[in-house]
């Protein structure tokens, strides 16, 4: 007698017609189907993948590839192998791929990657620029950066169920709308918008309403983070001569300098239980190095260390 496995349900999509239950295979599945799949799955088993690791981008050996590692400072992997710019990694909510940014369609697109550098594959390629991906805090898709709106950058989401594109912010081609940030904390993405003319600090609804400018000043802030409860911003800024990183509230009242160094700190990242992050800074040396401190600003860890120029940190769950 055939028995039917207890993971079947695990490793097809169901689906009620009348009171006949559809199984599609995973392999008929279109991309967009196979990432939702993912997701569904990953979920369902629940846990972190790999818990605790910093994905970050590095010169290391002559152009941008992504590197991962672990917050204690081992199990230093390289994922990407090529002779083109790969940056701006960004985790999965499981910690199971990794999303980024490379140049090697002669255009900026978006691939994915697997935690362990196999399984390297297109997301969304075209004859856009399409940067700074990030995932959504549900993994059901992407907010990313763009130029498919026209001359200036706008931030978009890409939906993996259907395949489709939507377009969030709408500077009416005049300005430009980048790094986006979201937590599972807010109902907000922030972002970098030039619409005074230089960087400020913005958010906008996920449903691309309520836009408003939260951090502006006649200096540049930049790569906002969104503390995992909603209730911290952190961002980049040069006001006090030179790279620092700042804090917020959520709606950027409240600013004080977080790092105050003599070097140069930018680029940070929230930890998943929101009470660290992670930085680039050339601290006490003249390259980027990626770092980690407490929010109160104790502890600071270096994990990198090389003669180049590391930057883009992004910690996984744990």
């Amino acid at each position: 007698m055939k028995t039917r496995s207890p993971f079947l349900p695990l490793l097809c999509l169901l689906a009620t017609v009348g009171q006949s239950c559809l199984i599609a295979r995973v392999d008929d599945l279109s991309t967009a189907g196979r990432l939702n799949l993912g997701f569904i799955l990953s979920s369902l088993l629940g846990g972190c993948a790999n818990p605790d690791r910093i994905a970050f981008y590095s010169l290391v050996d002559g152009d941008n590839e992504i590197y991962s590692i672990k917050t204690d400072g081992t199990e230093f992997l390289q994922l990407t192998f090529n002779a083109v710019s790969d940056s701006e990694p960004a985790w999965s909510p499981d910690a199971r791929t990794i999303v980024f940014e490379s140049n090697r369609s002669g255009n900026a697109g978006l691939y994915l990657i697997d935690a362990d550098g196999s399984n390297e594959r297109a997301l969304l390629v075209d004859g856009f620029q399409n940067r700074q991906p990030v995932y959504a805090t549900d993994g059901k898709g992407i907010y990313f950066v763009s130029t498919r709106a026209g001359a200036f950058q706008e931030i978009f989401y890409l939906d993996f169920a259907s395949g489709q594109v939507f377009q969030i912010t709408n500077s009416a081609n005049t300005y430009d709308n980048i790094s986006p940030a979201v937590s599972a904390g807010s109902d907000y993405i922030y972002f970098d918008t030039t619409l005074s003319g230089n960087d400020d600090i913005a958010r906008i609804r996920k449903d691309g309403s309520g836009f408003e400018v939260i951090v502006s000043d006649i200096n540049s802030d930049l790569e906002p983070t969104i503390s995992p409860d909603g209730t911290i911003v952190l961002f980049s800024t040069d006001r006090d001569g030179n790279q620092e990183i700042y804090r917020s509230a959520a709606d950027g009242s409240g600013q004080t300098n977080l790092s105050n160094d003599a070097g140069n700190d930018a680029a940070p990242y929230f930890s998943p239980d929101g009470a660290n992050i992670a930085f680039a800074s050339d601290r006490p040396i003249s390259d980027l190095e990626i770092y980690t401190i407490g929010l109160s600003g104790s502890g600071l860890f270096q994990l990198t260390s090389n003669a180049t120029l590391d930057s883009g940190p992004a910690w996984s769950c744990k």
